[in-house]
């Protein structure tokens, strides 16, 4: 027979877990609010982990973190990001904010204890969806390329559900729809299609493995092409990309018009003092010709050919690897790329110094070099290995965040930036979390 509780020895255990109380509810609602964009959320997220490090019980969280081999790899990654103060090319203030930038990794030593209840794992999944379906319908969105992220993330984990079944699937269907309506019609993005089909691709492989991706990725291509002809917006964006890449990489503006009308990927109208001169886009990338925004490009057809976003991505990575060079193994330090990229003179999107290379890859491998691109990837591929060891649906998500994460560092900076790289840290310890119910062996419960 248990022993009553007396009423003091009551206040006093609602008193200890009221930290952990407190820290759920605001971490549910700081995942609510990520979608938006909004400052406000940081700041909720570090009241969450502020209230969990309050709540004690250190040997117990650090027992359920030990059992994750990603734990061990975050830590060496966030060692060398402070090592890497140390050793920057940059100023001392750019070191540190540089540093402060990948603070959020810490979210996975604080969260992850915090969900070891599956309940509790499926309310916040929950709000970031409904999180997700406000910010579109009231247009309150994050940076449009970390929205089309979140966006697109959220249209994987309902269609997961959709397969899965249950009394909601009805729910998460019409959800569903409306989310890749908003991302394939309405949504100028490129990163968001690329997160889609990325999803789609996952889902396909975890269905029927390497043996059904070949009918997969045909109904893939099968859908892009139908929504080539259906979607104006789908259709002017890979139209876009195909002749921003010709432009780069021919790096004549006048024979890239050329090709490009040959292929009908340029308005045969195409008019205006550029079609005039015969400039070499290097160049232009040379000199710091940027673009004030893509819309001018999209809806401007006689804007600059060289006011493109993958050609000026291309141009980041050309003349970032000109640094990487110079320190491959170590990099350039923490938070080195503004003043050590400035220094080199290449191309920027306005007259401010670049921020970042627009890929996260790039700006691992610059300041950390191939030591830190190396404990990075291994991070990753270290998670996909240990989702074979979650609860089936815990499993699925999990993967198709660390596919969809993977192809947005192609596009953007992904863990440098505060949405994406929030949601990817939280979502891996809430989701690791649920290793504990498999007791480490491969999973199969549902």
């Amino acid at each position: 027979m248990e022993k009553q509780l007396t009423i003091s020895e009551n206040i006093e255990l609602s008193f200890k877990e009221s930290p952990i109380y407190f820290a759920k509810c605001l971490l549910a609602f700081g995942v609510f609010l990520l979608p938006f964009g909004i400052s406000f959320s940081n700041i909720i997220l570090l009241v969450a982990g502020g209230f969990t490090v309050l709540s004690g019980r250190w040997e117990e969280k650090w027992n359920l973190l030990s059992h994750h081999k990603t734990t061990q790899w975050i830590l060496l990654f966030g060692f060398l990001l402070f090592l890497g103060v140390f050793y920057s090319g940059g100023t001392s203030q750019h070191a540190w904010e540089g540093l402060a930038k990948y603070d959020k990794i810490l979210y996975f030593l604080v969260f992850l204890p915090l969900a070891t209840n599956v309940h509790f794992r499926r309310v916040v999944i929950n709000l970031l969806i409904i999180g997700t379906v406000f910010s579109v319908i009231l247009g309150s969105q994050a940076n449009p390329i970390d929205s089309s992220f979140i966006v697109g993330f959220t249209t994987f984990i309902l269609l997961r559900r959709i397969l899965e079944g249950g009394k909601w699937r009805w729910l998460n269907g019409l959800l569903f729809i409306f989310l890749s309506a908003y991302l394939l019609f309405y949504n100028i993005e490129r990163t968001g299609y690329l997160i889609f089909f990325g999803g789609l691709a996952t889902i396909f492989w975890q269905l029927f493995r390497w043996r059904g991706m070949a009918i997969g990725l045909t109904l893939i291509v099968s859908l892009m092409a139908s929504l080539y002809w259906v979607s104006p917006v789908f259709q002017s964006r890979v139209q876009l990309g195909i002749s921003e890449s010709i432009s780069y990489l021919s790096e004549d503006a006048n024979q890239a018009r050329s090709v490009g009308k040959r292929l009908g990927f340029i308005p045969l109208d195409y008019t205006g003092i550029y079609e005039e001169q015969n400039f070499s886009l290097y160049d232009a990338y040379k000199a710091g010709a940027g673009f004030s925004a893509q819309k001018e490009w999209l809806f401007n057809p006689h804007a600059p050919i060289h006011k493109s976003s993958i050609g000026l991505r291309l141009g980041f990575m050309r003349y970032s690897w000109q640094e990487i060079k110079k320190h491959p193994w170590i990099g350039n330090g923490t938070g080195s790329f503004k003043d050590v990229y400035e220094a080199g003179g290449g191309p920027k999107i306005d007259v401010a110094p670049l921020g970042h290379p627009h890929n996260e890859y790039v700006l691992i491998g610059f300041q950390w070099g191939v030591v830190g691109l190396i404990i990075f990837l291994i991070w990753q591929m270290t998670l996909w290995q240990e989702s074979f060891y979650l609860p089936k649906k815990e499993q699925a998500i999990l993967q198709g965040l660390v596919v969809c994460f993977a192809l947005l560092g192609m596009c953007n900076v992904s863990l440098y930036v505060n949405p994406p790289g929030d949601v990817f840290i939280i979502l891996t310890a809430l989701l690791l979390a649920s290793k504990n119910c498999c007791r480490g062996k491969k999973c199969e419960l549902q």
